[in-house]
């Protein structure tokens, strides 16, 4: 009974709709080779990611795969519940075009682009030679530059026309890629087609132009980068800003990025954020003590809007900090705080002129510590590597060790150091506390003694009283 009835209610919706000449179908139209959807004419693609991949294949080398979420198609490496990233790779891969008969035909699609930066791959790929396995399939990149988004609701608009040399052939594939390693960005994909025509592809960027400002050789200042955004013009590409650090949020050695504010005259006062930026070069971030309040930087990056804050962000990096372009010259800068890390010890003994603390001669098993000179520039006290000490956290305090290895300690009554390439059974934990002046108090916790550079016999011991020069602590 249930099956003639409703036989009859199909019969009479079909009698309806026939009837109704202008009524178009409510269901789509089979096609004769047994009920797939035939996309219309001079369409080869058309995926609206809203609920699932369609006749896209996911192939998934490592990590995260692409997924469906917020009805598009999305890659990402990173987990928001957890705040970690896996590193990951993935293809997207359409099915097989066939443009044998095509005279032209271009990809687009809508998608969201964010956090991009080192470490981390989104691209389009395309190939008329599809192996089987996107790994071992040879593919030319197309993706050109994707336009970094600011928020999680403004799509841009990828349109690209293909090639010539893929019009006429008849297994034509397409696949979206991402990798990642410990970052990742995030890339959501909607409304992909594949169509026959031609579009405006030709890359017109829509930053400003003010006769060669933003380049390194003329960086923007902060005005004129706060002017940039308050006319809603922003940028697409990487611009140069110059500055001076006015404000610190964040140094997230866990992450290897910063949150902190410039401004021109080093005041919080017509600031821009740089959001989770990099260290030189596009470095992470090691230490929290590699930016200070008052370092001059040229910052490069995106400027936007963001929640109402201007800022330079995706994937911004230090180009200069206090005059210095990589990692490398940057020389060690003062530091008021300490954690695990790499530090040079070094005493102000007039003006700009310091001396340098050096590890003792790897044929000595004890003695005083010599040094080396060094003078201040621009905040930036140009030592050598070798002469830096390794402080270890550990209970009560740190280890000290030098490049070799050695830890620093103390025994008896003596002033000078000993020094052992295994822990020694006591007197080699220091504790570490700084002063309003920026000297810092190394003291041995067995002994009671504070490390001190002696003018009268060019030296470092430590000693019970204070009566000679406290040290200051530099790291890069």
């Amino acid at each position: 009974m249930k099956k003639i009835l409703y036989s009859m209610l199909v019969l009479m919706a079909a009698f309806t709709f026939t009837s109704c000449e202008d009524v178009p179908a409510p269901y789509d139209i089979p096609s004769e080779d047994g009920g797939e959807e035939v996309l219309p004419e001079g369409e080869y693609l058309n995926e609206t990611f809203s609920s699932d991949f369609g006749d896209f294949e996911v192939v998934t080398v490592k990590g995260t795969a692409w997924v469906i979420d917020y009805s598009t198609a999305k890659a990402s490496g990173y987990d928001n519940s957890s705040q970690t990233t896996t590193e990951s790779e993935s293809y997207l891969v359409s099915p097989s075009v066939d443009l044998s008969g095509s005279t032209g035909a271009y990809l687009q699609f809508e998608y969201i682009y964010r956090y991009s930066g080192t470490d981390r791959e989104n691209k389009v790929l395309i190939t008329d030679n599809y192996t089987g396995d996107p790994t071992t399939t040879t593919w030319v990149d197309i993706t050109g530059e994707l336009t970094e988004g600011s928020d999680w609701s403004t799509f841009s608009t990828y349109a690209k026309n293909l090639d010539s040399s893929y019009i006429g052939k008849s297994d034509v594939r397409i696949a979206l890629y991402y990798s990642c390693g410990s970052n990742s960005a995030t890339w959501e994909v909607k409304n992909l087609v594949m169509k026959e025509g031609e579009v405006d592809d030709t890359e017109t960027p829509d930053e400003p132009s003010t006769d060669g400002k933003g380049t390194v050789e003329s960086p923007y200042t902060v005005a004129e980068a706060l002017a940039i955004i308050n006319a809603g013009t922003y940028t697409t590409s990487d611009v140069y800003v110059s500055g001076t650090i006015s404000q610190i949020d964040e140094v997230s050695t866990s992450y290897g990025n910063a949150t902190y504010y410039i401004s021109d005259d080093g005041t919080t006062t017509s600031q821009l954020e740089v959001y989770r930026g990099y260290y030189l070069g596009g470095e992470k971030f090691t230490s929290s003590d590699q930016i200070k309040v008052g370092d001059k930087v040229v910052v490069c990056g995106v400027i936007t809007m963001y929640n109402s804050t201007p800022e330079i962000t995706t994937g911004s990096s230090i180009y200069s900090l206090n005059g210095s372009t990589s990692v490398e010259d940057t020389g060690y800068s003062l530091v008021t705080s300490i954690s695990s890390g790499n530090y040079i010890i070094a005493a102000n003994t007039s003006g700009s002129d310091y001396v340098v603390a050096t590890p003792l001669s790897s044929t000595y098993t004890y003695g005083y510590l010599y040094t080396e000179s060094a003078t201040l520039t621009n905040g930036i006290l140009s030592a050598s590597d070798s002469n830096a000490f390794t402080f270890t956290a550990v209970d009560g305090g740190y280890t000290i060790q030098d490049g070799e290895g050695r830890y620093y300690y103390m025994t008896g009554t003596y002033n000078s150091f000993n020094v052992s390439t295994s822990l020694p059974s006591s007197g080699y934990v220091w504790t570490v506390s700084f002063n309003s002046d920026g000297t810092v108090n190394i003291t041995n916790t067995a002994m009671s003694k504070t490390l001190q550079y002696s003018s009268s016999y060019s030296s470092y011991g430590a000693y019970s009283s204070i009566s000679n020069i406290l040290p200051c602590l530099f790291a890069k």
